[in-house]
Protein backbone atom coordinates (compact mmCIF):
# COMPACT_ATOMS: atom_id res chain seq x y z
CA UNK A 1 0.00 0.00 0.00
CA UNK A 2 1.56 3.37 -1.17
CA UNK A 3 1.94 5.79 1.81
CA UNK A 4 -2.07 7.48 2.60
CA UNK A 5 -0.51 10.51 4.83
CA UNK A 6 1.69 12.35 1.88
CA UNK A 7 -1.19 12.18 -0.30
CA UNK A 8 -3.13 13.90 1.75
CA UNK A 9 -1.00 16.27 2.24
CA UNK A 10 -0.20 17.00 -1.32
CA UNK A 11 -4.15 17.56 -1.65
CA UNK A 12 -3.94 19.72 0.97
CA UNK A 13 -1.18 22.19 -0.44
CA UNK A 14 -3.43 22.23 -3.44
CA UNK A 15 -6.36 23.32 -1.77
CA UNK A 16 -4.60 26.62 0.42
CA UNK A 17 -2.79 27.51 -2.88
CA UNK A 18 -5.88 26.57 -5.83
CA UNK A 19 -6.75 29.73 -7.75
CA UNK A 20 -10.20 27.88 -8.42
CA UNK A 21 -10.63 28.16 -4.67
CA UNK A 22 -10.77 32.38 -5.37
CA UNK A 23 -14.54 31.44 -6.71
CA UNK A 24 -15.87 29.81 -3.45
CA UNK A 25 -13.14 31.44 -0.74
CA UNK A 26 -14.53 31.79 2.80
CA UNK A 27 -18.06 30.33 1.27
CA UNK A 28 -17.36 26.98 1.42
CA UNK A 29 -21.64 25.92 1.00
CA UNK A 30 -20.61 27.27 -2.84
CA UNK A 31 -20.77 25.26 -5.45
CA UNK A 32 -17.60 26.15 -6.94
CA UNK A 33 -15.88 25.31 -3.60
CA UNK A 34 -17.90 22.56 -3.28
CA UNK A 35 -16.00 21.42 -6.80
CA UNK A 36 -12.91 21.82 -5.36
CA UNK A 37 -13.20 20.05 -2.26
CA UNK A 38 -14.61 16.70 -3.96
CA UNK A 39 -11.72 17.09 -6.21
CA UNK A 40 -9.27 17.64 -3.77
CA UNK A 41 -10.47 14.48 -2.03
CA UNK A 42 -10.41 12.40 -5.10
CA UNK A 43 -6.75 14.05 -5.96
CA UNK A 44 -5.47 12.86 -2.32
CA UNK A 45 -6.72 8.85 -2.86
CA UNK A 46 -5.65 8.98 -6.48
CA UNK A 47 -2.00 9.98 -5.27
CA UNK A 48 -1.93 7.32 -2.06
CA UNK A 49 -2.90 4.62 -4.56
CA UNK A 50 -1.75 5.39 -8.40
CA UNK A 51 1.78 4.30 -8.77
CA UNK A 52 1.96 5.82 -12.13
CA UNK A 53 1.48 9.37 -10.44
CA UNK A 54 3.30 9.13 -7.80
CA UNK A 55 6.51 8.40 -9.86
CA UNK A 56 5.62 11.03 -11.84
CA UNK A 57 4.72 13.23 -9.29
CA UNK A 58 8.23 12.35 -7.83
CA UNK A 59 6.90 10.97 -4.62
CA UNK A 60 8.22 8.28 -2.63
CA UNK A 61 7.38 4.70 -3.44
CA UNK A 62 7.02 2.34 -0.24
CA UNK A 63 4.07 -0.27 -1.72
CA UNK A 64 4.06 -1.53 -4.65
CA UNK A 65 0.36 -2.57 -6.02
CA UNK A 66 -0.73 -5.83 -6.64
CA UNK A 67 -3.70 -7.26 -9.02
CA UNK A 68 -6.05 -7.34 -6.10
CA UNK A 69 -9.90 -7.50 -5.95
CA UNK A 70 -10.64 -5.82 -2.93
CA UNK A 71 -8.71 -2.15 -3.56
CA UNK A 72 -10.90 -2.45 -6.72
CA UNK A 73 -14.53 -3.00 -5.47
CA UNK A 74 -13.37 -0.15 -2.33
CA UNK A 75 -12.87 2.83 -5.20
CA UNK A 76 -15.66 1.70 -6.93
CA UNK A 77 -17.98 1.88 -3.66
CA UNK A 78 -15.89 5.27 -3.14
CA UNK A 79 -16.74 6.36 -6.60
CA UNK A 80 -20.61 6.25 -5.95
CA UNK A 81 -20.67 7.73 -3.37
CA UNK A 82 -19.01 10.15 -4.90
CA UNK A 83 -20.61 10.69 -7.94
CA UNK A 84 -23.83 11.07 -5.54
CA UNK A 85 -22.47 14.07 -3.55
CA UNK A 86 -21.16 15.37 -6.55
CA UNK A 87 -25.54 15.34 -8.16
CA UNK A 88 -26.00 17.20 -5.40
CA UNK A 89 -23.61 20.30 -5.81
CA UNK A 90 -25.72 22.85 -7.86
CA UNK A 91 -24.89 23.71 -10.97
CA UNK A 92 -21.65 25.88 -11.89
CA UNK A 93 -21.26 28.04 -15.44
CA UNK A 94 -20.23 25.84 -17.92
CA UNK A 95 -16.66 26.73 -19.39
CA UNK A 96 -15.90 27.79 -15.60
CA UNK A 97 -12.77 26.54 -13.81
CA UNK A 98 -15.04 24.54 -11.57
CA UNK A 99 -17.25 23.26 -14.10
CA UNK A 100 -14.49 22.08 -15.98
CA UNK A 101 -12.99 19.90 -12.91
CA UNK A 102 -16.66 18.96 -11.82
CA UNK A 103 -16.17 16.95 -15.16
CA UNK A 104 -13.32 15.35 -14.56
CA UNK A 105 -14.40 14.48 -11.14
CA UNK A 106 -17.13 12.61 -12.70
CA UNK A 107 -15.23 11.29 -15.52
CA UNK A 108 -12.76 9.38 -13.41
CA UNK A 109 -15.02 8.39 -10.95
CA UNK A 110 -17.56 7.02 -13.63
CA UNK A 111 -14.15 5.05 -14.44
CA UNK A 112 -13.27 4.38 -11.26
CA UNK A 113 -17.01 2.40 -11.00
CA UNK A 114 -16.78 0.74 -14.39
CA UNK A 115 -12.98 -0.49 -13.13
CA UNK A 116 -14.86 -3.48 -10.94
CA UNK A 117 -17.43 -4.37 -12.76
CA UNK A 118 -15.10 -5.36 -15.64
CA UNK A 119 -12.18 -6.21 -13.36
CA UNK A 120 -11.23 -9.49 -14.66
CA UNK A 121 -10.72 -8.28 -18.53
CA UNK A 122 -7.55 -6.90 -17.51
CA UNK A 123 -4.37 -7.48 -19.53
CA UNK A 124 -1.94 -6.76 -17.47
CA UNK A 125 1.17 -8.73 -19.00
CA UNK A 126 0.19 -7.14 -22.90
CA UNK A 127 3.53 -5.54 -23.94
CA UNK A 128 1.23 -2.24 -24.72
CA UNK A 129 -0.77 -2.77 -21.75
CA UNK A 130 1.95 -4.22 -19.03
CA UNK A 131 1.17 -2.51 -15.44
CA UNK A 132 4.63 -4.14 -14.35
CA UNK A 133 6.40 -0.71 -16.38
CA UNK A 134 5.56 1.36 -13.46
CA UNK A 135 6.90 -1.18 -11.00
CA UNK A 136 9.76 -1.48 -12.68
CA UNK A 137 10.09 1.89 -12.90
CA UNK A 138 10.08 2.36 -9.14
CA UNK A 139 13.68 0.36 -9.27
CA UNK A 140 15.10 2.03 -12.40
CA UNK A 141 14.64 5.68 -11.24
CA UNK A 142 15.09 5.17 -7.74
CA UNK A 143 17.60 7.85 -6.07
CA UNK A 144 19.53 6.76 -3.29
CA UNK A 145 20.35 9.55 -1.40
CA UNK A 146 20.51 8.94 2.01
CA UNK A 147 21.59 5.44 4.24
CA UNK A 148 17.64 4.98 4.62
CA UNK A 149 17.09 4.90 1.43
CA UNK A 150 19.25 1.42 0.72
CA UNK A 151 16.52 -0.15 3.20
CA UNK A 152 13.86 1.12 1.53
CA UNK A 153 15.04 -0.28 -2.10
CA UNK A 154 15.41 -3.57 -0.31
CA UNK A 155 12.48 -3.96 1.37
CA UNK A 156 10.70 -3.06 -2.19
CA UNK A 157 12.61 -6.21 -3.44
CA UNK A 158 11.39 -8.10 -1.05
CA UNK A 159 8.11 -7.19 -1.88
CA UNK A 160 8.25 -8.16 -5.78
CA UNK A 161 7.75 -11.70 -5.95
CA UNK A 162 4.38 -10.93 -4.06
CA UNK A 163 3.28 -8.50 -6.78
CA UNK A 164 4.78 -11.29 -9.54
CA UNK A 165 2.25 -14.16 -7.60
CA UNK A 166 -0.32 -11.47 -7.76
CA UNK A 167 0.16 -11.96 -11.29
CA UNK A 168 -0.17 -15.27 -11.60
CA UNK A 169 -3.08 -15.65 -9.52
CA UNK A 170 -5.01 -13.24 -11.64
CA UNK A 171 -4.33 -15.08 -14.79
CA UNK A 172 -5.52 -18.20 -13.31
CA UNK A 173 -8.79 -16.31 -12.34
CA UNK A 174 -9.10 -15.36 -15.92
CA UNK A 175 -8.44 -18.37 -17.10
CA UNK A 176 -11.46 -20.01 -15.11
CA UNK A 177 -13.81 -17.27 -16.37
CA UNK A 178 -12.95 -17.95 -19.88
CA UNK A 179 -10.52 -15.34 -20.59
CA UNK A 180 -7.49 -15.90 -21.95
CA UNK A 181 -5.24 -14.11 -24.22
CA UNK A 182 -5.16 -16.00 -28.01
CA UNK A 183 -2.00 -17.64 -28.61
CA UNK A 184 -0.14 -15.33 -30.51
CA UNK A 185 -0.53 -12.52 -28.02
CA UNK A 186 0.20 -15.13 -25.19
CA UNK A 187 3.64 -15.36 -27.25
CA UNK A 188 4.26 -11.87 -27.68
CA UNK A 189 3.92 -11.38 -23.91
CA UNK A 190 6.07 -14.80 -22.67
CA UNK A 191 8.63 -12.85 -25.07
CA UNK A 192 8.47 -10.05 -22.77
CA UNK A 193 8.66 -11.41 -19.56
CA UNK A 194 11.22 -13.75 -20.21
CA UNK A 195 12.98 -10.47 -20.95
CA UNK A 196 12.99 -9.63 -17.39
CA UNK A 197 14.79 -12.39 -16.26
CA UNK A 198 18.48 -11.36 -16.63
CA UNK A 199 21.59 -11.95 -14.36
CA UNK A 200 21.99 -10.05 -11.58
CA UNK A 201 24.92 -8.10 -13.46
CA UNK A 202 22.17 -7.30 -16.58
CA UNK A 203 19.03 -7.36 -14.64
CA UNK A 204 16.96 -3.98 -14.41
CA UNK A 205 16.61 -4.29 -10.19
CA UNK A 206 20.80 -4.14 -10.71
CA UNK A 207 21.81 -0.81 -9.50
CA UNK A 208 25.39 1.29 -10.90
CA UNK A 209 27.40 2.99 -9.21
CA UNK A 210 26.76 6.43 -10.48
CA UNK A 211 23.49 6.12 -8.20
CA UNK A 212 25.19 5.20 -5.33
CA UNK A 213 27.54 7.99 -5.11
CA UNK A 214 26.09 8.93 -2.07
CA UNK A 215 27.09 6.38 0.23
CA UNK A 216 30.26 5.32 1.47
CA UNK A 217 32.75 2.10 -0.32
CA UNK A 218 32.15 -0.16 1.96
CA UNK A 219 27.75 0.29 1.90
CA UNK A 220 28.04 0.06 -1.83
CA UNK A 221 29.83 -3.02 -2.24
CA UNK A 222 27.57 -4.26 0.71
CA UNK A 223 24.41 -3.23 -1.69
CA UNK A 224 26.12 -4.68 -4.50
CA UNK A 225 26.44 -7.96 -3.04
CA UNK A 226 22.87 -7.93 -1.07
CA UNK A 227 21.47 -6.77 -4.67
CA UNK A 228 23.00 -10.21 -6.32
CA UNK A 229 21.57 -12.33 -4.12
CA UNK A 230 18.15 -11.00 -4.09
CA UNK A 231 17.94 -10.96 -7.92
CA UNK A 232 19.09 -14.74 -8.30
CA UNK A 233 17.22 -15.92 -5.04
CA UNK A 234 14.04 -14.08 -5.23
CA UNK A 235 13.56 -11.96 -7.87
CA UNK A 236 14.21 -14.33 -11.31
CA UNK A 237 12.44 -16.73 -9.51
CA UNK A 238 9.49 -15.08 -9.43
CA UNK A 239 9.55 -14.08 -12.56
CA UNK A 240 10.52 -17.63 -13.98
CA UNK A 241 7.07 -19.05 -12.12
CA UNK A 242 5.19 -16.56 -14.20
CA UNK A 243 7.09 -17.60 -17.46
CA UNK A 244 6.33 -21.15 -16.46
CA UNK A 245 2.89 -20.45 -16.22
CA UNK A 246 2.49 -18.52 -19.36
CA UNK A 247 4.39 -20.76 -21.21
CA UNK A 248 2.67 -24.33 -20.07
CA UNK A 249 -0.78 -24.38 -18.36
CA UNK A 250 -1.81 -20.44 -19.41
CA UNK A 251 -0.73 -21.82 -23.35
CA UNK A 252 -2.37 -24.65 -23.54
CA UNK A 253 -5.79 -23.09 -22.84
CA UNK A 254 -5.16 -20.38 -25.69
CA UNK A 255 -6.88 -20.63 -28.69
CA UNK A 256 -6.45 -18.57 -32.02
CA UNK A 257 -9.99 -16.69 -31.70
CA UNK A 258 -9.03 -13.15 -30.90
CA UNK A 259 -11.80 -10.15 -29.67
CA UNK A 260 -13.32 -8.97 -26.79
CA UNK A 261 -16.87 -10.55 -27.92
CA UNK A 262 -15.81 -14.33 -27.40
CA UNK A 263 -15.92 -13.91 -24.15
CA UNK A 264 -18.65 -14.18 -21.24
CA UNK A 265 -19.05 -10.91 -20.87
CA UNK A 266 -16.84 -9.10 -23.30
CA UNK A 267 -19.21 -7.23 -25.62
CA UNK A 268 -20.65 -5.14 -22.85
CA UNK A 269 -16.88 -4.48 -21.17
CA UNK A 270 -16.07 -3.48 -25.55
CA UNK A 271 -19.04 -0.67 -25.25
CA UNK A 272 -17.69 0.40 -22.54
CA UNK A 273 -14.41 0.83 -23.65
CA UNK A 274 -15.51 3.04 -26.72
CA UNK A 275 -17.52 5.19 -24.62
CA UNK A 276 -14.29 5.45 -22.21
CA UNK A 277 -11.80 6.18 -25.03
CA UNK A 278 -13.92 8.31 -27.28
CA UNK A 279 -15.38 10.29 -24.19
CA UNK A 280 -18.80 11.01 -26.43
CA UNK A 281 -21.28 9.13 -27.69
CA UNK A 282 -20.82 6.66 -30.50
CA UNK A 283 -21.87 2.74 -30.94
CA UNK A 284 -18.88 0.94 -32.19
CA UNK A 285 -21.16 -0.23 -34.91
CA UNK A 286 -21.33 3.31 -36.33
CA UNK A 287 -17.48 3.82 -35.67
CA UNK A 288 -17.30 0.79 -37.90
CA UNK A 289 -18.94 2.30 -40.45
CA UNK A 290 -17.36 5.32 -40.45
CA UNK A 291 -13.57 3.78 -41.08
CA UNK A 292 -15.27 1.98 -44.08
CA UNK A 293 -16.36 5.09 -45.97
CA UNK A 294 -13.34 7.06 -44.62
CA UNK A 295 -11.21 4.15 -46.19
CA UNK A 296 -13.10 4.40 -49.34
CA UNK A 297 -12.88 8.03 -49.89
CA UNK A 298 -8.98 7.90 -48.90
CA UNK A 299 -8.17 5.64 -51.32
CA UNK A 300 -9.80 7.71 -53.97
CA UNK A 301 -8.28 10.80 -53.16
CA UNK A 302 -4.23 8.72 -53.04
CA UNK A 303 -5.29 7.38 -56.31
CA UNK A 304 -5.83 10.91 -57.75
CA UNK A 305 -2.29 11.65 -55.95
CA UNK A 306 -0.66 8.36 -57.84
CA UNK A 307 -1.90 9.63 -61.48
CA UNK A 308 -1.00 13.36 -60.78
CA UNK A 309 2.82 11.78 -59.92
CA UNK A 310 2.70 9.76 -63.41
CA UNK A 311 2.52 6.58 -61.86
CA UNK A 312 1.04 4.06 -64.22
CA UNK A 313 0.68 0.96 -62.01
CA UNK A 314 -1.41 -0.44 -59.38
CA UNK A 315 -1.52 0.83 -55.74
CA UNK A 316 0.25 -2.40 -54.38
CA UNK A 317 2.81 -1.72 -56.90
CA UNK A 318 3.43 2.29 -56.24
CA UNK A 319 3.21 1.11 -52.06
CA UNK A 320 5.98 -1.29 -53.00
CA UNK A 321 8.04 1.47 -54.65
CA UNK A 322 7.51 3.39 -51.82
CA UNK A 323 8.52 0.51 -49.32
CA UNK A 324 11.58 -0.56 -51.86
CA UNK A 325 12.91 2.72 -53.37
CA UNK A 326 16.42 4.38 -51.56
CA UNK A 327 14.16 7.71 -51.92
CA UNK A 328 11.99 6.66 -49.41
CA UNK A 329 13.87 4.20 -47.56
CA UNK A 330 15.55 5.44 -44.19
CA UNK A 331 19.96 5.14 -44.53
CA UNK A 332 20.34 5.48 -41.00
CA UNK A 333 18.38 6.54 -37.76
CA UNK A 334 19.83 10.18 -37.60
CA UNK A 335 18.18 10.16 -41.41
CA UNK A 336 14.69 9.50 -39.39
CA UNK A 337 15.77 12.23 -36.19
CA UNK A 338 16.85 14.83 -39.61
CA UNK A 339 13.69 14.39 -41.74
CA UNK A 340 11.62 14.94 -39.27
CA UNK A 341 13.18 17.92 -36.87
CA UNK A 342 14.00 19.62 -40.57
CA UNK A 343 10.11 19.25 -41.50
CA UNK A 344 9.12 20.88 -38.26
CA UNK A 345 11.82 23.53 -38.10
CA UNK A 346 10.41 24.65 -41.73
CA UNK A 347 6.75 24.99 -40.60
CA UNK A 348 7.56 26.73 -37.14
CA UNK A 349 7.36 30.39 -38.62
CA UNK A 350 4.10 29.80 -39.96
CA UNK A 351 2.24 28.40 -36.17
CA UNK A 352 1.34 32.42 -35.71
CA UNK A 353 -1.12 31.99 -38.21
CA UNK A 354 -3.62 29.92 -36.39
CA UNK A 355 -2.05 29.88 -33.02
CA UNK A 356 -2.15 32.84 -30.47
CA UNK A 357 0.45 31.11 -28.28
CA UNK A 358 3.65 29.66 -30.11
CA UNK A 359 5.49 27.91 -27.05
CA UNK A 360 9.45 28.03 -26.96
CA UNK A 361 10.11 24.62 -25.23
CA UNK A 362 12.50 22.49 -27.72
CA UNK A 363 11.82 18.98 -28.84
CA UNK A 364 13.95 16.23 -30.21
CA UNK A 365 13.63 12.92 -32.27
CA UNK A 366 15.29 10.02 -30.70
CA UNK A 367 15.53 5.97 -31.01
CA UNK A 368 13.91 3.99 -28.75
CA UNK A 369 15.45 1.76 -26.00
CA UNK A 370 16.31 -1.75 -27.60
CA UNK A 371 14.48 -3.52 -25.48
CA UNK A 372 10.83 -1.78 -26.00
CA UNK A 373 10.90 -2.29 -30.20
CA UNK A 374 10.16 -5.78 -30.78
CA UNK A 375 6.78 -5.21 -28.74
CA UNK A 376 6.17 -1.66 -30.23
CA UNK A 377 5.17 -1.00 -33.92
CA UNK A 378 6.26 2.63 -33.54
CA UNK A 379 6.96 4.99 -30.81
CA UNK A 380 5.59 7.36 -28.34
CA UNK A 381 6.13 10.99 -27.49
CA UNK A 382 7.53 11.99 -24.16
CA UNK A 383 6.44 15.52 -22.87
CA UNK A 384 8.64 18.40 -21.23
CA UNK A 385 7.81 19.19 -17.69
CA UNK A 386 8.92 21.40 -15.51
CA UNK A 387 11.93 19.64 -14.41
CA UNK A 388 13.31 18.76 -18.03
CA UNK A 389 11.86 21.20 -20.43
CA UNK A 390 12.82 19.30 -24.22
CA UNK A 391 9.59 17.09 -25.70
CA UNK A 392 11.45 13.69 -27.28
CA UNK A 393 9.82 11.45 -29.74
CA UNK A 394 11.33 8.08 -29.51
CA UNK A 395 10.95 6.25 -33.01
CA UNK A 396 11.60 2.34 -33.59
CA UNK A 397 14.16 1.89 -35.45
CA UNK A 398 14.95 -1.89 -36.01
CA UNK A 399 14.50 -3.08 -39.46
CA UNK A 400 14.44 0.53 -41.04
CA UNK A 401 15.26 -1.59 -44.57
CA UNK A 402 11.87 -2.59 -44.43
CA UNK A 403 10.21 0.83 -43.88
CA UNK A 404 9.17 3.68 -45.51
CA UNK A 405 9.90 7.35 -44.58
CA UNK A 406 7.33 8.65 -47.08
CA UNK A 407 4.94 9.43 -44.15
CA UNK A 408 7.36 10.81 -41.80
CA UNK A 409 6.82 14.56 -42.67
CA UNK A 410 3.32 14.35 -41.63
CA UNK A 411 4.53 11.73 -38.26
CA UNK A 412 6.73 15.12 -36.96
CA UNK A 413 3.85 17.19 -37.08
CA UNK A 414 1.05 14.85 -35.17
CA UNK A 415 4.37 14.58 -32.68
CA UNK A 416 6.18 17.67 -32.34
CA UNK A 417 5.01 20.77 -33.54
CA UNK A 418 1.75 21.22 -33.85
CA UNK A 419 0.92 18.14 -32.53
CA UNK A 420 1.62 16.72 -29.24
CA UNK A 421 4.57 18.72 -28.49
CA UNK A 422 2.75 21.88 -28.79
CA UNK A 423 -0.43 20.35 -26.73
CA UNK A 424 2.43 19.16 -23.89
CA UNK A 425 4.41 22.57 -23.80
CA UNK A 426 1.27 24.13 -23.48
CA UNK A 427 0.62 21.83 -20.63
CA UNK A 428 4.06 22.81 -18.93
CA UNK A 429 3.00 26.91 -19.08
CA UNK A 430 -0.22 26.41 -17.51
CA UNK A 431 0.30 23.54 -15.05
CA UNK A 432 0.05 26.26 -12.21
CA UNK A 433 -3.53 27.29 -12.96
CA UNK A 434 -5.35 23.82 -13.32
CA UNK A 435 -5.90 21.54 -10.65
CA UNK A 436 -3.49 18.31 -10.17
CA UNK A 437 -6.64 16.17 -10.72
CA UNK A 438 -6.71 18.35 -14.42
CA UNK A 439 -3.34 18.24 -15.08
CA UNK A 440 -3.22 14.34 -14.65
CA UNK A 441 -6.07 13.95 -16.99
CA UNK A 442 -5.41 12.53 -20.65
CA UNK A 443 -7.31 11.32 -23.31
CA UNK A 444 -6.43 9.50 -26.74
CA UNK A 445 -9.57 10.92 -28.71
CA UNK A 446 -8.06 14.66 -26.83
CA UNK A 447 -4.62 13.86 -27.26
CA UNK A 448 -4.37 11.94 -30.26
CA UNK A 449 -7.56 13.03 -31.67
CA UNK A 450 -5.51 16.72 -31.43
CA UNK A 451 -2.38 15.45 -32.87
CA UNK A 452 -4.22 13.90 -35.83
CA UNK A 453 -6.19 17.25 -36.62
CA UNK A 454 -2.65 19.24 -36.24
CA UNK A 455 -0.83 17.57 -39.04
CA UNK A 456 -3.75 17.57 -41.05
CA UNK A 457 -3.27 21.27 -40.36
CA UNK A 458 0.21 21.09 -41.23
CA UNK A 459 -1.00 20.52 -44.58
CA UNK A 460 -3.31 24.10 -44.36
CA UNK A 461 -0.09 26.03 -43.34
CA UNK A 462 1.84 24.04 -46.78
CA UNK A 463 3.35 21.48 -44.56
CA UNK A 464 2.99 18.79 -47.62
CA UNK A 465 4.30 20.66 -50.93
CA UNK A 466 5.49 17.46 -52.43
CA UNK A 467 2.92 14.86 -53.66
CA UNK A 468 5.08 12.23 -51.91
CA UNK A 469 4.72 14.39 -48.43
CA UNK A 470 1.06 15.01 -49.07
CA UNK A 471 0.55 11.11 -49.98
CA UNK A 472 1.78 10.39 -46.58
CA UNK A 473 0.09 12.19 -44.83
CA UNK A 474 -2.97 10.18 -46.56
CA UNK A 475 -1.38 7.42 -45.69
CA UNK A 476 -1.70 8.21 -41.97
CA UNK A 477 -4.99 9.27 -42.27
CA UNK A 478 -5.67 5.91 -43.86
CA UNK A 479 -3.96 4.05 -41.20
CA UNK A 480 -5.91 5.80 -38.38
CA UNK A 481 -9.21 4.94 -40.32
CA UNK A 482 -8.14 1.57 -40.82
CA UNK A 483 -7.63 0.94 -37.31
CA UNK A 484 -11.76 1.74 -37.07
CA UNK A 485 -12.57 -0.66 -38.86
CA UNK A 486 -10.06 -3.55 -37.50
CA UNK A 487 -10.75 -2.63 -33.86
CA UNK A 488 -14.39 -2.90 -34.01
CA UNK A 489 -14.21 -5.62 -36.60
CA UNK A 490 -12.40 -7.87 -34.56
CA UNK A 491 -13.68 -7.14 -31.18
CA UNK A 492 -16.87 -6.66 -31.80
CA UNK A 493 -18.44 -8.51 -35.03
CA UNK A 494 -15.96 -11.35 -35.44
CA UNK A 495 -13.38 -10.17 -37.49
CA UNK A 496 -10.76 -13.21 -37.42
CA UNK A 497 -6.95 -11.83 -36.88
CA UNK A 498 -5.78 -12.87 -40.70
CA UNK A 499 -9.25 -10.79 -41.79
CA UNK A 500 -8.02 -7.99 -40.20
CA UNK A 501 -4.38 -8.51 -41.34
CA UNK A 502 -5.18 -9.24 -44.95
CA UNK A 503 -7.30 -5.72 -44.98
CA UNK A 504 -4.39 -3.76 -43.29
CA UNK A 505 -2.04 -5.20 -46.34
CA UNK A 506 -4.63 -3.63 -48.84
CA UNK A 507 -4.99 -0.56 -47.24
CA UNK A 508 -1.60 0.19 -45.82
CA UNK A 509 1.93 0.19 -46.47
CA UNK A 510 2.91 -1.53 -43.33
CA UNK A 511 5.55 -3.76 -43.22
CA UNK A 512 4.61 -7.71 -41.98
CA UNK A 513 6.08 -6.98 -38.64
CA UNK A 514 4.11 -3.82 -38.27
CA UNK A 515 0.70 -5.36 -39.21
CA UNK A 516 1.76 -8.43 -37.09
CA UNK A 517 2.31 -6.27 -33.69
CA UNK A 518 -0.19 -3.74 -34.76
CA UNK A 519 -3.18 -6.36 -35.45
CA UNK A 520 -2.41 -8.04 -31.36
CA UNK A 521 -2.80 -4.28 -30.06
CA UNK A 522 -6.16 -3.68 -31.61
CA UNK A 523 -8.05 -6.97 -30.14
CA UNK A 524 -5.63 -7.73 -27.47
CA UNK A 525 -3.35 -5.38 -26.12
CA UNK A 526 -5.24 -2.19 -26.07
CA UNK A 527 -8.87 -2.74 -27.36
CA UNK A 528 -10.69 0.55 -28.65
CA UNK A 529 -7.82 2.72 -28.36
CA UNK A 530 -6.75 3.00 -31.32
CA UNK A 531 -10.00 4.50 -32.32
CA UNK A 532 -9.68 7.37 -30.86
CA UNK A 533 -6.66 8.73 -33.14
CA UNK A 534 -9.20 9.14 -36.17
CA UNK A 535 -12.27 9.59 -33.78
CA UNK A 536 -10.51 12.42 -32.48
CA UNK A 537 -9.55 14.40 -35.30
CA UNK A 538 -12.91 14.34 -36.95
CA UNK A 539 -14.64 15.27 -33.65
CA UNK A 540 -12.35 18.81 -34.07
CA UNK A 541 -13.02 19.44 -37.56
CA UNK A 542 -16.37 18.88 -37.04
CA UNK A 543 -16.69 21.46 -33.88
CA UNK A 544 -14.80 23.83 -36.00
CA UNK A 545 -16.87 23.72 -39.46
CA UNK A 546 -19.78 24.39 -36.74
CA UNK A 547 -17.86 27.24 -35.21
CA UNK A 548 -17.71 28.69 -38.87
CA UNK A 549 -20.67 28.28 -40.05
CA UNK A 550 -22.34 29.86 -37.16
CA UNK A 551 -19.58 32.67 -36.99
CA UNK A 552 -19.27 33.22 -40.67
CA UNK A 553 -16.78 35.91 -40.59
CA UNK A 554 -16.61 36.42 -36.85
CA UNK A 555 -14.84 33.01 -37.07
CA UNK A 556 -11.25 33.46 -35.87
CA UNK A 557 -9.35 30.31 -36.08
CA UNK A 558 -7.17 31.53 -33.87
CA UNK A 559 -9.72 31.82 -30.99
CA UNK A 560 -11.08 28.62 -32.18
CA UNK A 561 -7.91 26.95 -31.59
CA UNK A 562 -7.77 28.65 -27.86
CA UNK A 563 -10.97 27.53 -27.01
CA UNK A 564 -9.37 23.56 -27.77
CA UNK A 565 -6.71 23.54 -26.34
CA UNK A 566 -6.16 26.47 -24.15
CA UNK A 567 -7.60 24.98 -21.22
CA UNK A 568 -6.32 21.54 -20.88
CA UNK A 569 -7.82 18.09 -21.76
CA UNK A 570 -11.52 17.22 -21.45
CA UNK A 571 -13.56 14.60 -22.50
CA UNK A 572 -15.37 15.76 -26.06
CA UNK A 573 -18.72 15.87 -24.29
CA UNK A 574 -17.39 18.62 -22.23
CA UNK A 575 -15.31 20.56 -25.10
CA UNK A 576 -18.73 20.42 -27.34
CA UNK A 577 -20.27 22.34 -24.48
CA UNK A 578 -18.10 24.90 -24.33
CA UNK A 579 -17.75 25.43 -28.62
CA UNK A 580 -21.39 25.96 -28.28
CA UNK A 581 -20.49 28.50 -25.35
CA UNK A 582 -17.98 30.20 -27.78
CA UNK A 583 -20.23 30.18 -30.81
CA UNK A 584 -22.86 32.07 -28.59
CA UNK A 585 -20.62 34.39 -27.46
CA UNK A 586 -18.81 35.41 -30.88
CA UNK A 587 -22.89 35.72 -32.33
CA UNK A 588 -23.25 38.15 -29.44
CA UNK A 589 -19.83 39.89 -30.46
CA UNK A 590 -17.58 38.98 -27.65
Amino acid sequence: MVVRRLGLAVACAWSFLSPCMSEGQGTAGRPEARVVALADELWARRMEDNLSLRLRNGLPVRGLPTLAYDPVRREAEYAGRLLQRLSSVRAVPVGSDAWSLATVVRFRAEEAVAAERFFWFRNPVSPYANELDDVHRVFTGFRFAAAGDVDTYLDLLEQYPGVIDSYVAYLRGQVRRGIVMPRDEAASALRQMRGFVQPAERSLFAVDTVRLQALDVARRSALTAQLAAAISERINPSLQRLVDYLEGPYTQQAGTRVGLAQYPGGEAYYRQLVRQYLTFDMSPEAVHQLGLREVARLNATMDSIRRQVGFSGSKAEFHRLLRTDARFVPKSTEDVRRRMVAAVDTLLPKLREVFHVVPSIPYDVRRLPAALEPGMTFGYFQGPTAAERVGVYYFNGSNLDQKSQVWYVGLAYHELMPGHHYQASLAVDRSARLHPLRQAFSSTAFGEGWAEYAATLAGELGGYRDPYDRYGRLIMDLFASVRLVLDTGMNLMGWSREQAKEYMRENSIMSEPEIESETLRYCCDIPAQALGYRMGSLKIMELRQKAQAALGSRFDLRDFHQVVIGDGVLPFTALEQRIDQYIARGRRGH
